[in-house]
């Protein structure tokens, strides 16, 4: 793992395809989690990819109390608006 590296993270990498039935557990070898090609396309055609296993419950549920604190507004966020298409990173906060 390199220096620094968050050992909770996985990488995505590419690996052969597996067959529809192999568990995603299957899929994970140590920080590597192996991305079919037909997932790619997807992200590539969709914007979007289900990775199925890539996260942990405890992951999930981790991030799960960060949105709930962000949906409640309870984490700061630069701006007058939660939404980062509100315009460009470089505009003043004050003309959103």
């Amino acid at each position: 793992m390199p220096v620094g590296a968050d050992p909770r993270r996985r990488r995505l990498t590419p690996g052969p395809r597996p067959a529809s039935n192999v568990a995603a557990v299957d899929r994970i070898d140590g920080d590597d989690y192996r991305v079919t090609d037909d997932e790619r396309e997807h992200f590539r055609t969709r914007g979007y990819v289900h990775l199925r296993g890539l996260l942990r419950e405890d992951e999930v549920a981790e991030l799960e109390e960060v949105y709930d604190r962000f949906v409640r507004r309870e984490i700061e966020v630069p701006g007058k608006d939660y939404c980062d298409m509100a315009g460009d990173y470089g505009r003043d906060p004050a003309d959103f």
